[in-house]
């Protein structure tokens, strides 16, 4: 599939071909720029490809927008619609428009505020919620009246870490017990790779790369991610030409550094950091095995924001 802006003169997706299989959690990651809500907006129906298909169990998203429709569920980055509604009116509101009867709507309702933390707040009309409250009932919304593919951008964003723990479990469970598929937009990976079965890494409207986060780890081989930060006043700058010479580094921001290093260097790795910026010098320093953001640092792509 491609999408091409402005007369052709800007390419959005890049031939991207992708099946997001039945019941998984897939996610799709990648910078701003990357081409990530492109891609969702056509998967949603709401722009057509320049070229390509796109099917969503078995309905044409063009040909058969409404099929289509009927099946999704959409949680976008920021709040829309339905201000005026209470936490209660929308998620009811939600599933009688997906089909769902009265009462099975109501007592949808009720489950989800009762396990996103939203029952004291079923009576307050959206506009006059937290942005982080928002992001809840959002969540509620989406996954209600019974969608099978359940698209989420940025769901934890602003969220506490208690409700940000109900909506993991949730997706997983919702995922492995009633074969809910999930596609799921994040800048936030570590906090995802919990939850993700495959993944596709996007960049520059094409992708880079597809697989399990396990399999996408391994193309850095058998390497550890060493962090370092420094203290207020001091540089890592010092330790840097040696620490080149032990595997990759990058360079983030506030002088800190990301080494990537083969597990046999670790002990050579840390001696130098110890001898050339010196430990007592260090806000922060941890050893974790590679990460997903690391991939996509080694594919060309730059860092998440």
């Amino acid at each position: 599939m491609r999408k091409l802006y402005k007369d052709g003169k800007i390419l959005a997706n890049d031939d991207v071909s992708v099946e997001i299989r039945a019941g998984e959690v897939f996610g799709l990651l990648g910078p701003n720029g990357a081409g990530k809500t492109t891609l969702v907006r056509q998967l949603l129906g709401l722009l057509r490809p320049t070229s390509g298909r796109i099917s969503v169990m078995g309905y044409d998203v063009v040909r058969q927008p409404s099929g289509a429709k009927h099946l999704i569920g959409y949680m976008a980055q920021r709040p829309f619609g339905l201000h005026q509604l209470t936490v209660q009116e929308a998620m009811e509101f939600t599933a009688r428009l997906r089909g769902c009867e009265k009462t099975d709507a109501h007592r949808q309702a009720v489950a989800l505020m009762e396990e996103l933390g939203l029952a004291e707040h079923r009576r307050r009309i959206l506009m006059r919620l937290s942005l982080g409250l928002l992001k809840a009932v959002c969540f509620g919304m989406a996954v209600a009246g019974h969608p099978r593919l359940i698209f989420l951008d940025e769901p934890t964003e602003s969220l506490d870490p208690g409700r940000r723990r109900v909506l993991w479990n949730r997706i997983r469970s919702m995922s492995q017990q009633e074969g809910i598929t999930f596609l799921l937009v994040t800048h936030n990976i570590n906090e995802a790779e919990s939850v993700l079965d495959r993944v596709a890494i996007m960049g520059e409207g094409r992708v880079l790369a597809l697989g399990t986060p396990r399999e996408l780890k391994r193309t850095l081989d058998d390497r550890l991610r060493v962090e370092i930060a420094p203290q207020e006043g001091c540089s890592t700058s010092p330790g840097l030409p040696a620490l080149e010479e032990m595997g990759e580094v990058i360079r983030l921001k506030n002088d800190s550094l990301v080494v990537l290093t083969q597990r046999a260097n670790l002990s050579a790795v840390i001696d130098l950091i110890q001898r050339l910026i010196g430990m007592e010098n260090l806000a922060e320093f941890r050893v974790a095995d590679a990460t997903l953001e690391d991939v996509y640092i080694r594919l060309g792509g730059g860092k998440f924001a």
